[in-house]
């Protein structure tokens, strides 16, 4: 995960749900969670299913003028697109329903999506610009990785 991001990441656990939110989200310019997620639910669990993140402690977090990039499955079905709008993210970057633990295939496609889109993004600071071009140089690299889950990741904006 380092390597997709770029800093050392922050883990849940240790970093729990009231601390994550008030002390890691503002004045960040690209945000990047890997969490569980289940449908219709709002909250996001860690890989030992400890609660990591709610939705309300997202709408009361300062995520002003931030990209999130979200592999956690279910991101716009739980709630959790809208609640980083709530709290002025420029935009969400997930796919619909299960998109990063699949059990059919090894993890990894979310990861080289996002690492690409990192890249990409510090050089040109346009999100869709970005995120296409990721996916292109996804299909470049590792063209027999490609999934549709991740072709199915789209830039979400606020109304």
């Amino acid at each position: 995960m380092q390597q997709v991001s770029g800093v050392v990441p922050f883990l849940c656990p240790p970093w729990r749900t009231n601390t994550l939110v008030t002390y890691k989200f503002s004045n960040r310019d690209l945000l990047l969670f890997t969490f569980h997620g289940l449908a219709e639910q709002p909250y996001w669990y860690s890989d030992t299913w400890e609660t990591a993140l709610s939705v309300e402690d997202v709408r009361n977090s300062d995520c002003k003028g931030a990209v999130v990039f979200s592999g956690s499955c279910y991101t716009i079905e739980s709630g959790f697109c809208f609640a980083f709008f709530e709290a002025g993210a420029q935009a969400v970057i997930a796919g619909p329903g299960r998109n990063y633990f699949i059990p059919e295939r090894k993890v990894g496609g979310f990861d080289r999506l996002a690492y690409y889109f990192r890249i990409i993004y510090r050089l040109h600071r346009d999100v869709n610009q970005a995120l296409d071009l990721a996916k292109i140089r996804f299909k470049m690299q590792k063209p027999n990785k490609i999934t549709k889950d991740i072709l199915d990741f789209k830039a979400y904006r606020p109304c």
